[in-house]
Parts: structure tokens; sequence; C-alpha cells
């Protein structure tokens, strides 16, 4: 039996031609010029000489209600799934100042669970599309790849932040403020509370054992517990400083 394979007419997109240059565009990069240019001149576009005004630019406001139909649609569909991802990318950050609390033992299962639950949604939504031929799985493939490759970047800065060679660390007096001091010359100061701790990050400079923290504002972002300048004595394993009103660190 020889089955014929019909080739069927493939649709072309509108061309729209610039009346000076004699550029040509196609409609999706049209309505980006709306968005970016404003709607005040429908007519900066024609097709022909011989093209009707009127007939054209009822033309290009449906295409424009059509694309604006299919981007809010998108954005509906993916929104969940991003502001959950950004969620727990922020809960999880050690690249930038951030509070740490045991209650993220909690909350991030359930808002992994709420991804996954998200995840079945749009799959089985773009399945049944697919199996009724009027959809497929691109676009939803480009966004969970682009968000899983954003979150291994994020984990992977993490576990490079968390795993850095320590150079020196030192305990505030009679406090829960602790300094750690890293071979690549960036600084942490952990202040600990009962469910958790406050995480100020910064780089210093070491020199004839005069230690300076450049961190703007350090002294008010730390309540007033750590300073910017102190002096290193090894031997009597101390950290000390001039300034009034702010303690000694000792050595661990």
């Amino acid at each position: 039996m020889v089955k014929l394979r019909v080739n069927h007419p493939v649709k072309k997109s509108k061309i729209f031609r610039h009346p000076s240059t004699g550029g040509e565009f196609s409609a999706p990069f049209y309505i980006l010029f709306l968005y970016l240019h404003g709607f005040s001149n429908l007519n900066i576009f024609k097709t022909t000489k011989n093209s009707n005004p009127i007939k054209e630019t009822i033309n290009l406001n449906m295409m424009f209600l059509r694309y604006s139909w299919i981007i809010l649609r998108l954005i509906i569909k993916y929104f969940s799934l991003i502001l959950l991802v950004a969620l727990v990318l922020f809960l999880t950050k050690k690249y930038v100042d951030y509070s740490s609390t045991v209650y993220l033992i909690f909350i991030i299962p359930i808002l992994s669970l709420l991804i996954l639950i998200n995840l079945i949604v749009i799959y089985t939504r773009d399945y049944l599309k697919y199996k009724k031929k009027k959809g497929n799985f691109r676009t939803s493939n480009i966004v969970i790849l682009t968000l899983f490759a954003i979150s291994v970047l994020h984990f992977s800065v993490n576990y490079y932040m968390e795993n850095k060679s320590v150079y020196l660390s030192a305990n505030l007096n009679e406090s829960n403020t602790k300094l750690f001091l890293y071979s690549d010359k960036t600084f942490k100061i952990a202040k600990y509370w009962n469910h958790g701790g406050d995480n100020i990050l910064g780089k210093y400079e070491l020199k004839n054992n005069i230690l300076t923290l450049k961190k703007d504002d350090l002294e008010k972002i730390s309540n007033f517990e750590i300073t910017h300048r102190y002096n290193i004595f090894s031997k009597d394993r101390i950290i000390t400083t001039d300034k009034k009103g702010f303690k000694n660190l000792i050595f661990d």
C-alpha cells in the first residue's frame, strides 16, 4: 500500500515595509515596536502602495490585540512557577547579606511541593493541547530549563560561599556575634539568635596587622557591635579596636 504525502502550504507572516528606509519587518517585531514606542502612530509601516489605510490599521489593531493576548496568557501560565522559584532563591541566598531561620526546613519543602504541582499542571495542559494538535512543549521547556539553569548557578554559588577556606575566625566578647575572615579577602559577620541568625558579607584588607573591614554602614548594620578598623595581635590571640563603644574580638 502506497501512502501519499501531501504538503500543506505554509502560511507566511505579513511583512510590513518601512516607508523611508524600505526595511521589512514581520508582525512580531511590529508589535514589539508598538510596545516600545507607544501606539499613537499606527501608520508608520505600510504594506503596498495600493493598500487601504483604514483596513490596514484595523488589521494591525487586531494583530496587536492577538499578540497581547498571547503574551498575557504566557504570563498567567508561568507566573506562579516563576514566583515560587524566585521565592526559594531569595530565601536560600548566601552571596549577599542574608538572614537564616530554622523555619526554612519547613518552608522550603512546602515551596518545592508547590513548584512540583505547578510543573505537573503546566505539562498536563501542554500534553492535552499536543494531543489535540493545538500546541507543543517548546515554550514550557524553554521557561523551565531557564529556571533550572538559574537555580543550578544559584546553589553552586551558595556551595562555594559556604565552603570557602577560613583564614581566621574570632568571637565578640560576651556576644553571639562571630567574625570570619576568608582566604579570598572576604569576610562574614554572623550574629546568632535562638532560631536563626543574621549574616553580613563584605571584603577586608589586612596590612601590617591592621584589619580594615570594607563595608558601608557596617557599624549601623551590625547594631554598633563591629567597627571598620582593628589591630590583630596573633600572640595574644586577640583583635582590638581603638574606637570607643566597641568590644574586642578573641580568636577561636
